[in-house]
């Protein structure tokens, strides 16, 4: 199938999401068979490389999942520092704000300044969100699932939060490298800068620190 690469280190496969059994994703997984074949429908696989930004702008109407690799989503302000960062694997859901669409106190646009990173190259489906309100509605078990998944993501950012605010830049560093290390994540292919993008540090900052940091893990 050809694909078309774009700027942003991604590219596209056309036609929809379809995976076998042996390369679906834990989400993919727990949904049922009717459910997940209209979501499969309604979306397109990225493939994104190592290293790669992936703006939530560019995906206004469609909700993210991680298919397989590991990549980062952070929260900004609207002076674009980090609020909140998290690292995900097979089966994260991302973009699951938009959802909801337009409420009583925020439009479509929150979520804009958001983005995302790729730590390897990794497989993202994009899904129409109007499918998935479709499928919000038809399928009681998937609201639950949706209701789930919408609970982690303010928790996850809540922790991150926690974690953002009270830990010194070293520590901020060393829980990145170990969240990476633990997924399996070669840490001489993480750049300095993706990290600080991540952290609200800037590269030599990180630069520094990690030195430091990977130091003091030789001597343990």
């Amino acid at each position: 199938m050809e694909r078309t690469a774009n700027q942003q280190g991604q590219s596209t496969a056309p036609g929809s999401c379809l995976c076998s059994d042996a390369e679906m994703n834990s989400f993919c997984k727990s949904l049922n068979e009717q459910t997940r074949c209209k979501l499969c429908q309604a979306s397109r696989q990225l493939l994104i490389k190592r290293g790669a930004t992936i703006p939530v702008s560019e995906f206004a109407s469609e909700m993210l999942i991680t298919k397989s690799g590991v990549v980062a989503s952070a929260l900004l302000t609207e002076n674009g520092k980090t609020q909140g960062a998290f690292i995900a694997r097979e089966g994260y859901v991302a973009n699951i704000i938009r959802v909801a669409g337009r409420t009583e106190r925020y439009d479509e646009s929150f979520n804009d300044p958001h983005f995302g990173c790729a730590f390897t190259d990794a497989r993202l489906c994009a899904v129409q969100i109007e499918a998935v309100r479709k499928c919000i509605h038809e399928d009681p078990e998937f609201s639950w699932r949706m209701i789930c998944e919408l609970s982690d993501r303010c928790k996850d950012f809540l922790n991150s939060l926690t974690l953002l605010t009270e830990m010194s830049g070293a520590e901020k560093v060393a829980w990145v490298l170990d969240e990476l290390e633990g997924m399996g994540v070669d840490l001489t292919t993480v750049t300095h800068e993706t990290i600080g993008r991540m952290l609200n540090m800037n590269r030599v900052s990180v630069t520094r620190v990690m030195a430091s940091v990977l130091e003091q893990r030789s001597r343990c």
